[in-house]
Order: structure tokens, then sequence, then C-alpha cells
């Protein structure tokens, strides 16, 4: 039995990734349940055990701008102005982590074979598998979590792979900004489909789901909106 998400990433996530450290990156607006501006307490219960290391920036959150109003017109949630708002600070966080794991290999010349990508409020049932037993044979593509165990378990819920594909998954906040408006084939269009079409048509990156990887989104009650902090 666990009591919170991180709880689960710490037992089953954390001891299969061998040497590793964490990017987190969060945004507040210093409401309740969320913290304050430079306060990294609220990256404690993710801090991963020695040696690993946490980097954590913990910044005000600022409205990111519809920079092609075009695409958002078809956006699932386009009559929802917290929803585009609540994908844009999701990718926003995932760019501003790509751009702490590029400090930090500039600044100590040591880099990563591998990036996963996890959200705080996902929960593992069961160990994750060894990281480099999911890329065997030199697979370029992104694995993500087993999609039948949830309820709603899509493409954009976790995501692991070699560094280089996942430093372009990081950071598709850009084609976002600059996607044309027939880009997406699937209308209306959610952040899955935007992640799969982006990957594949620009970089010819697969996403395959992988069933050993068990593991679901978990809100609590007071989460009734989406985008609720």
């Amino acid at each position: 039995m666990w009591n919170s998400q991180a709880e689960t990433i710490q037992k089953y996530l954390y001891p299969s990734l061998g040497d590793f450290d964490v990017y987190m990156s969060i945004s507040t607006k210093e409401g309740a349940r969320e913290p304050r501006v430079g306060d990294q307490s609220a990256c404690a219960s993710l801090t991963p055990p020695p040696p690993a290391r946490m980097f954590c920036e913990v910044i005000r959150e600022e409205q990111v701008p519809l920079m092609n109003e075009d695409v958002w017109h078809t956006f699932y949630y386009h009559d929802q102005p917290r929803g585009q708002q609540g994908l844009l600070q999701q990718l926003l966080g995932q760019q501003r982590c790509a751009m702490m794991m590029a400090r930090q290999v500039l600044e100590s010349n040591v880099g990563y074979r591998y990036a996963v990508r996890v959200r705080p409020d996902l929960a593992f049932f069961a160990p994750f598998p060894p990281v480099a037993a999911l890329f065997q044979g030199g697979s370029r593509s992104i694995k993500f979590n087993n999609a039948a165990l949830c309820c709603c378990g899509n493409e954009d819920t976790f995501g692991a792979g070699e560094f280089f594909p996942m430093t372009l998954y990081f950071n598709r906040i850009v084609g976002l900004h600059h996607a044309s408006a027939g880009f997406l084939k699937v209308t209306p269009w959610a952040a899955e489909t935007f992640l799969l079409e982006y990957m594949k048509t620009n970089f010819g990156v697969a996403l395959e789901e992988d069933r050993r990887i068990a593991a679901c989104i978990v809100k609590p009650l007071y989460r009734a909106q989406i985008s609720d902090p």
C-alpha cells in the first residue's frame, strides 16, 4: 500500500535507472496548495537517494501566449482557456527541464544515455524494467506506459527513450508554436495526437506502448477541473 504517487516512483522507478539524476521544474501562482517561488522543498518527495541528484526549480507561472491561433481552433479543449494553458504549461515545464539537463551536461562534461519523462501525479504499480532492456538493438523509439491498465492511458502520460530523441520530445513546444493549421491530420487534436504527429513527421521517431510499464495518472478528488494545481 502506498500513500502518494511519489512513493511509487521512489520504490518502483528509481531502482531500475542505474546512475541517474532528477530534473524537476515547477511553476506556481502561489495559490492554495501551491509552493512559493524558490521553495525547493516542493521537490523533496521526489528527491532520489544519493549519489543521484535532484535539480529543482520553482518559478512563477506566467501566461504562455498562443503563438499560432489557427492551430488552436481545432484543439480538443479549444473553448477552455484553462485547458490550453494546462497543455502549454506542461510543455514549457518539459522544455525547462531539458534546458537544465543541457546546462548540467555542458558544465560537468558528463552526458546521459537515456532520459525519462515522469509526471509527478503518475503512480507505478510494478517495478519498472531496467531502462537499457527497453532499447535493445538501438531503437530510437520512445516507450510509453501500458494504456490498457488505466482508464485514460495514452502516449502523453509517460516517455522513455535514448537521450537525443527525448531532447526533441522535451522541446516540442517549439513545434506547436510554429505548426501550420493543416499539420495535424487528426482533429480535434489533443496532447497525445500532437506528440505522435510531431515526433513521427519531423524526426521519424515512433512512440511505442510497452506493457511492462505499469503506471497510471492518479488525481486527488479536488482536481475537479482540467489544469487545477
